[in-house]
């Protein structure tokens, strides 16, 4: 069976929304469990698109970060409701290539946390270096490490229910 989302968008995502949510409320056939299953796959599929616009003046935190004998100072921002949002970073080699290429990395973490993961699921994401059999272990790189210093100031401020 073909689904809504799986064809080409010939009109825009929340007309189709619209429509679903229409044929929701006309229908209570047969068809109405399967309508309901793509309306909620559409929905989620736009909230996903969506991106948190936070506020100018929001709560931070800065921190410093130490992984394999380099130091980060890294800088998180909360939304409203206390979740992790946006990572900036400086570090102490201003200006090099390392630099510029964890910028650029926390600048694509904050854009993965406005739309829609949430700090706990990029801490799973990202590897560990774990002895055999271990459950968890140390972060295997900087990245890793911010995410995980994220996630257990967010757990302090608001924890995860």
């Amino acid at each position: 069976m073909e689904s809504l989302c799986d064809r080409a968008p010939a009109r825009p995502l929340w007309l189709r929304l619209a429509e679903l949510l229409d044929e929701c409320a006309c229908d209570h056939g047969v068809n109405e469990a399967r309508r309901r299953r793509e309306f909620n796959r559409l929905w989620d599929y736009i909230s996903a698109q969506m991106r948190t616009v936070l506020p100018n003046r929001r709560p931070g935190c800065t921190t410093e970060i130490i992984h394999e004998g380099h130091s980060y100072i890294v800088t998180f921002g909360f939304d409203k409701v206390g979740r992790v949002r946006e990572v900036f970073l400086r570090q102490n080699k201003t200006g090099s290539d390392i630099d510029s290429m964890m910028s650029d990395a926390c600048i694509a973490i904050s854009l993965l946390l406005q739309h829609g993961m949430d700090i706990h699921g990029l801490v799973a994401a990202f590897g560990e270096n774990r002895d055999e059999g271990a459950n968890e272990g140390p972060p295997a790189s900087p990245l890793g490490a911010i995410a995980r210093a994220g996630a257990e100031i967010e757990t302090k401020l608001r924890p995860v229910t």
